[in-house]
């Protein structure tokens, strides 16, 4: 998840509104919210991903938290996020890239997009459909993968030009569309309720500080 902290509601809104074309699978289950005037705790990672928090003396981002987000100090013009190493994030953000316009940037961005969920859409299909000893990474019920189908899923996205951290962006492509076809599923079939309740997962990351606008190859 990530969470926009600062003072201005307006501000920090804006921010998130913004942020909120990165998110996929807009549901339930994905909320985003653009302001948020009480304090994180973990149970509320389960479902939100985009997050705009007041900046208060009594509102302190706790550490159990703090541990499992990445922060956007919107006062301060800060980052904190694991590092990041791939193609496809680095062919939003890449400064050398000259745009006449927000539209052709955003154009730009949707292309991406598109060659992302294509690579998402082959990696699901032709590979994870086909390959009964993959399971769900949070599904407790079965044994953790293998160190021989991990080296096997790596080198199929490999061959369709996915490697380093674009490898775990693909893979939550995936477990999104996963997510919506159950709840397709559920609804088609009359089952009643909510859409499927998700699970807490936890990726605990070394974390670095980036200053917007620093210096070419950082954030901003």
């Amino acid at each position: 998840p990530v969470v926009v902290l600062g003072k201005s509601e307006s501000a920090v809104s804006a921010m998130v509104q913004t942020l909120s074309v990165f998110v996929p699978g807009h549901s339930s289950n994905h909320q985003i919210l653009g302001w948020f005037s009480k304090p994180l705790n973990i149970t509320h990672l389960a479902r939100l991903k985009l997050v705009g928090l007041k900046r208060g003396p009594g509102n302190v981002i706790p550490r159990s938290v703090r541990s499992y987000v990445s922060i956007f100090d919107y006062d301060a013009s800060t980052l904190t996020t694991p590092p990041y190493k791939g193609n496809h994030v680095n062919s939003i953000v890449r400064r050398q890239n000259k745009w006449k316009d927000d539209r052709s940037y955003l154009a730009h961005v949707h292309s991406v997009f598109l060659e992302m969920a294509s690579k998402a859409f082959l990696f699901f299909h032709n590979f994870c459909l086909n390959s009964p000893n993959l399971t769900r990474s949070d599904d407790k019920s079965q044994p953790k993968e293998g160190l021989q189908s991990r080296a096997t899923k790596v080198g199929f996205l490999a061959r369709i030009g996915v490697v380093d951290c674009d490898v775990a962006i693909i893979e939550y492509l995936v477990e999104v569309v996963k997510m919506q076809q159950m709840a397709d599923y559920q609804r088609v079939n009359d089952m009643g309720g909510e859409d499927y309740p998700p699970s807490i997962r936890l990726d605990h990351s070394h974390c670095n500080v980036y200053q917007a606008g620093s210096r070419p190859g950082r954030f901003g």
